[in-house]
């Protein structure tokens, strides 16, 4: 009873069988596991790794790696913004030292190949950007 207060969606009962186990996992993995693929409006579908936006009826937009990641974190993270050091650490990576600008240029970048979809990457003024749904 505790483990569903804590958010648990699954229990098994001892004794199981490492099958049915293995069989859950993987079900749970497929049903909560991070998304890769994300409806952005009727028109624009992003493949995160395939790295593209798939628009119907035209081309696709290719994206670089940090502009794919960037995108499906302040997705994910909506409509919560990011900030700026934040993208650093997690587009970058840790350790790295480019600089705020950095991630603005990026942004510009993207804004770009984006077009009208580009507004909806929202800068919040003093913190960092959002997804606007």
């Amino acid at each position: 009873m505790k483990g569903y207060e804590y958010g648990a969606c699954e229990y098994i009962p001892k004794p199981f069988l490492f099958e049915e186990l293995w069989l859950r996992l993987d079900h749970a993995l497929k049903e909560h596991g991070e998304a890769d693929v994300f409806k952005l409006d009727s028109k624009y579908t992003f493949d995160f790794k395939a790295q593209i936006i798939k628009i119907s009826d035209e081309d696709n937009i290719d994206l670089t790696i940090k502009e794919a990641l960037f995108l499906k974190r302040i997705i994910e993270r909506s409509p919560q913004p990011m900030r700026r050091s934040e993208v650093l650490d997690e587009v970058w990576g840790e350790g790295k030292y480019p600089t705020e600008r950095t991630v603005d240029n990026l942004v510009v970048r993207l804004r770009q190949k984006l077009g009208d979809l580009g507004k909806r990457v929202e800068s919040i003024r003093a913190v960092g950007y959002r997804w606007r749904d």
